[in-house]
């Protein structure tokens, strides 16, 4: 594959209460297996509200599950299990 090959973009976009917006366009180039997955998606997702100013303590905690997987809290309990 080309390195200069758009093989995938990707845009998030927010507007406030004051009509203020805030975008991200980002364009990829070359060969990456991982565009398109979920996980990717969520990171790019994380990376949009950290340029907004939300911590990434607070976007750590958003989180993909698989079926089968298990969010726990600190003491080891059971918070969200996907079925």
């Amino acid at each position: 594959m080309n390195s200069k090959e758009i093989i995938g973009k990707i845009s998030f976009s927010f507007t406030n209460e004051n009509g203020e917006s805030v975008s991200l366009k980002k364009t990829f180039t070359g060969d990456e297996e991982e565009i398109g997955r979920i996980d990717w998606l969520l990171d790019e997702f994380k990376y949009f509200l950290q340029a907004m100013s939300f911590s990434e303590s607070m976007t750590d905690r958003i989180v993909y599950l698989e079926k089968g997987e298990k969010l726990l809290d600190e003491e080891g309990e059971v918070l969200i299990e996907v079925e």
